[in-house]
């Protein structure tokens, strides 16, 4: 009866082991699928705004043909929304910073 008890002990610190690390794995599965799907919502507003703003209204209404100004003035204003939100980012991140070495001097 004793070593029934042993074994019995490490099954369910097994179980609960693996208990532990399927709720970690799906946790994590959960972020990576939000986060997918979030991005797929990007996608499909950038891909609407591509069609609006230069398939169909870049488009000459003599030859029918994409102006190339503006396929390239899209893809600058692209590329300056970024960097904005880059640079803001870099912002945050360095007032982050400078407020966690305020609170660890703090601390010390």
């Amino acid at each position: 009866q004793e070593i029934a008890n042993i074994v019995h002990e490490d099954l369910q610190a097994e179980i609960e082991s693996t208990r532990k690390s399927s709720e970690e794995m799906v946790d994590t599965l959960r972020a990576v699928l939000e986060e997918t799907e979030i991005r797929i919502g990007e996608l499909k507003r950038d891909a609407y705004e591509f069609k609006r703003d230069v398939v169909v209204g870049a488009e000459n209404v003599r030859t029918g043909k994409v102006v190339a100004e503006r396929v390239t003035r899209y893809f600058e204003d692209k590329l300056h929304g970024k960097d904005a939100i880059i640079e803001k980012l870099r912002l945050k991140n360095a007032s982050l910073k400078s407020q966690i070495c305020k609170i660890e001097a703090q601390l010390s």
